[in-house]
């Protein structure tokens, strides 16, 4: 059986309080208690010490556990960032529950208020498209547990994010087919609720009014995330008689069904048809000819918005700490890679 704090700190001859900051890794950042705290912890691995999780918890009324709320596991983009979101938690000493909504804004939340029944010590969340009551964003608003909005941003202004520019991202794949000489481009996109897709739509928009083009509403497609969503959208694009003669998808999924209906509809890429993708897996390379893609720097955002959180829940279990209630927001670059998938259109 492993050793109790109090055990440790009676054979170290010091403070419970001094113990635990050792253990908590606090101490490490100060350079003259450096070399104390490594004797406790060599001396917590020598005598079996296990930190009690139940009396921590008692005492600041959450657990080291964080929930974290993403769309869909399946996702590439999606499987990064929960996968460096919970390496990073894990290196402050926190366990990760890992929820999934497939977007849909009633499961995020029942999977919300499941999170605080269980007294999580914050949320990581990637916000489902707008719910019509309201209910999820008034529950983040009555909830004292620090919540970190990652990718997508809620009508609930009152929390921190992480998130990409995505009008310049719209803005920069659009841009690039205008100047490949590209003026019938398609576009897929998500739903209109979803800031993302709202966004990257704005960006698209904004870079035809800059080429002095008209937005046709007949080569927009908003609609679920789904690779079969992108699969009929993308069908109906290509069997048209003023087919498109470009062609954007703004995420990982439907880049996935788009390729499946161009595959279908034997429509030769770039010949025929240049492709744009969005995210930037490790596959996209893999593609014959290579994805032309605009990079989301999900695994950047990730860390940040792990260390956000870390930031908020000390500050939430440190009493007389002033916190402020203006919520800080990051937006993160994207970046175009071209590659072989897009070509100069040869005027006729």
């Amino acid at each position: 059986m492993g050793s109790t704090l109090k055990e440790l700190s009676k054979s170290l001859g010091l403070s419970t309080s001094t113990v635990s900051r050792a253990l908590s890794g606090r101490e490490f950042k100060r350079g003259t208690t450096r070399a104390q705290a490594e004797r406790i912890m060599a001396q917590a691995t020598q005598l079996g010490y296990e930190p009690n999780g139940l009396a921590r918890s008692l005492k600041t009324k959450r657990r080291q556990v964080v929930g974290l709320i993403i769309p869909d596991i399946k996702n590439d983009y999606y499987a990064a960032a929960a996968t460096l979101v919970q390496t990073t938690l894990g290196e402050a000493g926190y366990q990760v529950i890992l929820c999934v909504t497939n977007d849909d804004p009633e499961a995020e939340a029942a999977q919300r208020r499941l999170l605080r029944e269980e007294r999580v010590a914050g949320m990581v969340v990637v916000p489902s498209p707008h719910q019509r009551n309201g209910r999820v964003q008034e529950n983040a608003l009555r909830s004292s547990t620090p919540i970190i909005e990652l990718v997508r941003r809620s009508r609930d202004s009152s929390t921190d994010a992480v998130l990409i520019d995505d009008v310049d991202a719209g803005w920069q794949g659009t841009r690039h087919l205008l100047d490949l000489g590209h003026r019938r481009i398609a576009v897929l996109t998500g739903p209109r609720s979803v800031s993302t897709s709202r966004l990257r739509l704005n960006g698209y928009c904004d870079a035809l009014a800059s080429a002095g083009i008209a937005v046709d509403e007949s080569l927009i497609h908003a609609g679920p995330y789904r690779r079969d969503a992108a699969l009929r959208a993308t069908l109906t694009l290509l069997a048209r008689d003023d087919r498109p003669t470009a062609l954007i998808a703004t995420s990982n999924e439907l880049v996935v069904g788009a390729l499946q209906a161009i595959m279908q509809s034997n429509v030769r890429v770039p010949d025929e048809l240049s492709f744009v993708g969005f995210g930037n897996a490790d596959w996209f390379t893999l593609l014959r000819p290579a994805l032309t893609t605009v990079a989301l720097p999900i695994e950047n955002m990730a860390i940040v918005a792990a260390h956000q959180l870390l930031t908020r829940i000390r500050l939430a279990d440190s009493p007389g700490v002033p916190t402020t209630k203006t919520p800080v927001v990051s937006r993160y670059q994207a970046h175009l890679i071209v590659r072989d998938s897009t070509r100069q259109l040869e005027m006729s």
